[in-house]
């Protein structure tokens, strides 16, 4: 009788002549090293996805841009309106429905026509913060902040731009 590494019935088979096509015998399964290799592959996916969200999420909430948009709006909410033009790199302002080429000056009597009109800035939360690059803008940012104007909520974007090294802002919808 043959006793190795196949059930009885295998080798009971083989000597009798019978099929022995449908039995499949004892080996170690080749199957164990694949699926270690494949828990393996799929683990270490799921951390770099898990590192690259945490990266995009730092970044952006530790982001320049944003940077820029805190200090302009912490000037803004303390009346500091020549602090606050320094935030900006914009080529006009509206003001009384007309456009007029952007200097500091026209800002600051707008901005304070704005806070006598509306409420003076209270409070300012950045609640959207997107960044991206394009090949002819360079690196750009929208960020949306709710501002809080008179005890009125006002949704706020504001479009940015990275000039040199330094952020700007370029656009804002909403003084």
């Amino acid at each position: 009788m043959f006793h190795g590494s196949y059930p009885d019935s295998f080798s009971q088979n083989q000597r009798s002549g019978g099929d022995t096509s449908n039995l499949v015998p004892n080996t170690p399964s080749e199957d164990g090293p694949r699926r270690k290799k494949w828990i393996w592959i799929v683990l270490v996916s799921i951390v770099i996805v898990a590192i690259a969200v945490v990266a995009s999420v730092t970044m952006l909430n530790n982001s320049p841009a944003k940077a820029v948009v805190q200090a302009y709006y912490a000037a803004v909410e303390k009346q500091n309106y020549t602090a606050a033009y320094t935030c900006l790199d914009i080529q006009t302002i509206a003001h009384d429905g007309q456009q007029y080429p952007a200097t500091q000056a026209l800002y600051i009597q707008a901005s304070q026509e704005i806070d006598q009109a509306k409420g003076k800035v209270t409070t300012y939360t950045i609640i959207g913060n997107e960044l991206s690059y394009d090949l002819f803008a360079g690196n750009t940012a929208n960020i949306t902040v709710d501002v809080t104007r008179g005890g009125n909520v006002q949704e706020v974007d504001i479009q940015l731009r990275q000039i040199g090294n330094k952020w700007k802002i370029v656009g804002i919808d909403h003084f």
